[in-house]
């Protein structure tokens, strides 16, 4: 596409590889900081306590038989 648009020369050739590093750069650290801050607990943490909560809940047993075939 450079090449194509005559700037693929010794003027504007370094200048599109250093954009091309610092975005590729910017780009991995990016998406590497999703997973870092979900660990770090900067995201996520009030869905992780609801979910603990839940857990920790004592599980509700009904005392009525489930109707059904199997009750006759």
């Amino acid at each position: 596409m450079f090449q194509s648009l005559g700037l693929r020369n010794h003027v504007w050739w370094p200048r599109i590889q250093f954009f091309a590093k610092a975005a590729s750069i910017a780009i991995f650290i990016g998406y590497a900081l999703i997973p870092i801050a979900i660990y770090m607990r900067v995201v996520g943490a009030d869905y992780a306590k609801e979910k603990i909560g839940e857990l920790n809940k004592p599980a509700l047993v009904e005392s009525a038989a489930p109707a059904g075939k199997e009750t006759k």
